[in-house]
């Protein structure tokens, strides 16, 4: 990653400045002041804001990572957690968030919805009965995120909740990590889950400084293999009857990608 000096302002950084606003908005006034203020003494509000609007990426997100990897709950003045979240925009459609408790309903409908697709190869639909179990599981994610112990995202689409995906655990020791995913029916074939898990791999491999990424799919959920396939990762290996759902046993393939496999792509 591209080494910062954190003493200099954007305009000395990029070797020009964007002179006075032409739109005398609020946020482009701010934008304006902001690229004339040496980035070590921007606070997380003014770095919510900037890269939001896509301005001087490659500046700008070397030091929110840095934070971050301190401390993931680093916030600006929106709610906690809200600076990951907007480095972890995927495009002008697509991003993820940590969810919080007021998507709760919006989550127990999207699996409402998808109760029979999604519980043919995973379990949580059976065990989410009503809205105050999303619930439950948001607070639970939340509480896993602040101990650094794994998480699960919301993948949003144009402000709809159109799926989930997440690290399941994070294995400092051994510099490893899962991710797991589902995705509501309607929003299939979008390559919704496939950027979101790019995401997650650059992340996890050049913030995090893990070696190793897992997925594990259904033997016979070929949607869901294809997508590691796909990526790069290698299969490693099959647990026979590795889970019970809907009275059957299923087959799990385990899947994984080195981070010097990924960054010799």
């Amino acid at each position: 990653m591209r080494q910062i000096d954190y003493t200099k302002t954007l305009d000395e950084l990029e070797g020009g400045s964007w002179g006075e606003p032409d739109f005398k908005s609020g946020l482009v006034i701010h934008a304006h002041a902001l690229r004339k203020k040496p980035l070590c003494e921007f606070n997380n509000e003014d770095l919510r804001l900037l890269i939001l609007q896509e301005i001087s990426l490659d500046c700008l997100l070397p030091l929110a990572l840095e934070r971050l990897a301190e401390n993931p709950l680093e916030s600006g003045d929106l709610y906690v957690g809200d600076l990951l979240c907007s480095v972890l925009k995927v495009d002008d459609f697509l991003y993820l968030s940590l969810l919080e408790t007021k998507d709760a309903a919006e989550l127990f409908h999207l699996i409402d919805r998808n109760r029979e697709h999604i519980g043919k190869w995973l379990k949580f639909p059976s065990m989410t009965v009503e809205m105050e179990d999303s619930k439950a599981f948001i607070e639970g994610t939340r509480m896993r995120y602040a101990k650094d112990e794994g998480y699960w995202l919301g993948i949003w689409s144009e402000d709809h909740l159109v799926g989930s995906i997440g690290y399941l655990y994070l294995d400092q020791e051994n510099k490893k990590t899962e991710i797991g995913y589902w995705l509501g029916q309607e929003y299939e074939g979008k390559g919704f889950i496939t950027k979101s898990i790019k995401l997650l791999i650059d992340y996890a491999f050049d913030e995090l400084q893990f070696n190793k990424i897992e997925i594990g799919a259904a033997a016979d959920n070929a949607k869901s293999r294809a997508i590691p396939e796909k990526l790069g990762f290698t299969r490693e290996g099959e647990l026979r009857d590795y889970e019970y759902i809907n009275g059957r046993f299923l087959d799990r393939v385990i899947y994984g990608l080195k981070a010097a496999e990924w960054r010799a792509k």
